[in-house]
């Protein structure tokens, strides 16, 4: 066996045991709206003119947040050898604005830690190739992206005040509490609310009425941009009561209520984890009860469309 022969061999079986380097490692953690680092990565590819999965030098971390109007990307580089970190901080309007100067970054990050070799004629060096009977992978590993740091679906409170005209007389005032899980697009909210309204005649003659519910909606929304909408349906079951006014031996009444319900609405981001949050709509009951005095004067029976609204803040945990 020839010397070059042997020399192919041993290089061919060290390759098979060798292990690959590791692959640059971006730990991307952002606010809700703003987690998909793929587009990021890929632009730090085009600019760079080769696949971040051959770089070995640095890993990432990138870390967004919202500050009132403003988003605020803050990139970390550490080098491996050494484990120094640097920082830079970038700014912007959106979180497009914000991952597409990331990128550039990214880029000039790598072409300073791990420049491309040229040959004398300025072109990029081909690899050496291994004389080996055996060939080995040499596909570099694809670029890592911590995945325990993008949280795919987060919870939300909120607290409202809220409206209802058409459940009650007149238009009842009253308030809303709720929690929410979902992602970007997606979210699943119980509220609880109470509404307080009544009406009285001329003759003093009328009824205090009040309606407590609990509603589950299913809501899709949009998770960019300074204003949010969404769109949310659903049903609500509670409780409907009434007590006379105006009658010698006044009584207290209820009925069971349950009714489909749609609503459309915006939210406002205001800084950190809070939003402002306005909906309104309409509930359709299923049961309409009769509220009658003296036997048989009626003083009240709900709306075949009742119109919803509430205003309120919510916090993203």
């Amino acid at each position: 066996m020839s010397f070059r022969v042997a020399a192919g061999w041993a290089v061919g079986v060290a390759a098979l045991f060798a292990t690959p380097a590791r692959a640059a490692e971006v730990r991307w953690r952002a606010a809700p709206g703003c987690t998909d680092s793929r587009a990021t990565l890929e632009e730090a590819e085009r600019l760079l003119g080769r696949p971040l999965a051959g770089v070995q030098a640095v890993d990432f971390e990138v870390e967004i947040r919202e500050e009132g109007a403003l988003w605020v990307l803050t990139l970390a580089t550490v080098e491996r050898t050494s484990n120094q970190r640097r920082e830079r901080v970038l700014q912007g309007a959106s979180c497009e604005e914000v991952t597409s100067a990331a990128a550039v970054a990214v880029a000039m990050v790598v072409e300073a830690s791990e420049p491309r070799s040229e040959s004398m004629d300025g072109k990029p060096t081909p690899e050496a190739e291994a004389p080996s009977a055996v060939e080995p992978n040499t596909q570099p590993p694809r670029p890592r992206v911590s995945l325990a740091e993008r949280p795919k679906v987060s919870a939300a409170l909120s607290l409202s005040f809220g409206a209802d005209a058409g459940s009650l007389p007149g238009v009842a005032p009253g308030g809303e509490a709720g929690v929410a899980i979902g992602s970007q697009r997606w979210q699943v909210m119980g509220v609880g609310a109470l509404y307080l309204g009544g009406d009285r005649s001329a003759n003093g003659k009328g009824v205090d009425a009040s309606l407590g519910v609990f509603g589950l909606l299913g809501c899709a929304r949009t998770a960019k941009g300074a204003v949010r909408p969404l769109l949310c349906a659903g049903a609500e079951a509670g409780w409907l009561s009434g007590t006379g006014l105006g009658v010698k031996n006044a009584r207290t009444k209820g009925a069971f209520w349950v009714a489909a319900r749609v609503e459309a609405g915006v939210a406002v981001p205001i800084g950190g984890s809070f939003s402002l949050v306005a909906r309104a709509g309409g509930a359709v009951p299923f049961i309409r009860r009769e509220f009658v005095i003296d036997s048989d004067v009626l003083v009240h029976q709900p709306k075949r469309l009742a119109g919803r609204l509430a205003l309120g803040v919510e916090f993203a945990l």
